[in-house]
């Protein structure tokens, strides 16, 4: 029963592939000599042939008149036009820069790629084929820096996310596309290689000055911060060396209390190692060091045997030990206690590390029920970072 179901859906797959109407397949234009020419655009033809009752689109190649694609063979007319100009609208200029364009395989990915991106310009496209020689046609040079409407990206950005350094030395060198543009999102091309996986794409952006590199998105996360949460020290590495900022802060604070909130300690080490001040920065929402975001034993080390204060309190009051009780880290909190950690630092509301560890322990024992009310810990909570 398994083999036959197997052949029913290798057979099913082969079906549809043959009876999908925009498969690209190469032909003879002589088949059309009795066909009516309904347009023609460039090499586009538009042919409705009556024996099949279909209107075909077919491309006739620029070197060779007696090589020719058929792009689609639809049954209605109407359909039929409205994907026949969006076609001689965007195809020109790919298949008169480059002769990697006419084979099959190439102008079935760039036909899929234009129906499927209706808002993408022919430099758009170009990014996602890959071919390089299209990057000199004066139509998609003139498109370097133009946006799609779904995320707002350019050219420039796909190319980052893709990776591909190649395509990108292309759009900046040859194309002048503009790196300090964002999206929707209010992302860079930065933030975009900061999310691909090409180290040298970022090093690329990085050889010319621009603000799109310190340029908080609307998380509140520059480059620099995206590396960290993303865990990324390789891209944090090269930031640094393409002068990334470690002072700009973000929703949560500075790069470096990223790396903490996530336990990204290659991050961290590096962000340190450039700037031995930043173990003191103190985050906007709760006025805490770095020190009180560590979540794990090697995080809070790491801050201590760079110089952090492990007695240092937040706007709030509360000592890194403070927030390991509340917060349950008992590794993190034994370390603490071997640098020193005051247990009798009085934070919040009065409260020391062992009021703290006494309302936490009663907590446990009382199956989840509130402890003392003079400890107040539901009022603690929201002054904690997390």
């Amino acid at each position: 029963m398994q083999f036959f179901g197997r052949l029913v859906n290798t057979l099913s797959s082969v079906t549809s592939l043959f009876s999908n109407p925009f498969r690209v397949k190469e032909v003879s234009l002589a088949d059309y000599t009795s066909s009516g020419r309904i347009r023609e655009e460039g090499q586009l033809m538009l042919f409705h042939s009556v024996p099949s009752r279909t209107w075909d689109c077919i491309l006739v190649s620029p070197r060779n008149s007696q090589t020719a694609f058929r792009l689609f063979q639809l049954e209605t007319e109407a359909e039929a036009l409205v994907t026949f100009q969006q076609y001689s609208s965007l195809l020109s200029p790919f298949y008169e820069s480059s002769a990697h364009i006419l084979q099959v395989e190439v102008l079935q990915q760039l036909t899929d790629l234009i129906r499927s991106h209706p808002s993408w310009s022919v430099a758009h496209l170009a990014v996602e084929l890959g071919i390089r020689e299209c990057f000199h046609h004066s139509r998609i040079i003139s498109c370097a820096n133009s946006t799609e409407s779904q995320e707002g990206c350019t050219p420039l950005h796909l190319a980052c996310r893709k990776g591909d350094a190649e395509i990108l030395a292309e759009l900046v060198q040859y194309c002048h596309a503009q790196v300090d543009v964002t999206d929707n999102n209010g992302e860079t091309a930065f933030h975009y290689a900061v999310q691909g996986n090409s180290a040298q794409v970022l090093q690329l952006l990085g050889k010319s000055a621009s603000a799109g590199l310190n340029q908080v998105n609307n998380q509140g996360l520059t480059p620099l911060h995206l590396a960290c949460q993303m865990g990324k020290p390789e891209m944090v590495h090269v930031l640094l060396l393409c002068n990334a900022r470690c002072n700009v802060m973000g929703s949560r604070g500075y790069p470096i209390h990223t790396a903490m909130k996530f336990s990204q300690k290659g991050c961290a080490e590096m962000i340190i190692s450039m700037d031995s001040s930043q173990v003191h920065s103190k985050d906007p929402r709760y006025g805490a060091s770095p020190l009180h975001w560590a979540k794990k034993a090697e995080m809070a080390r790491l801050l201590l045997k760079r110089g952090c204060d492990v007695n240092n309190t937040s706007s709030a009051g509360n000592t890194a030990l403070h927030v390991s009780v509340m917060r349950n880290r008992f590794d993190c909190a034994m370390v603490l206690l071997t640098y020193g950690a005051n247990t009798n630092a009085r934070g919040e509301h009065g409260n020391t590390p062992l009021h703290l560890a006494m309302s936490v322990s009663l907590r446990r024992e009382g199956g989840g029920q509130s402890p003392a009310p003079s400890l107040r810990p539901g009022t603690l909570t929201p002054c904690l970072p997390t």
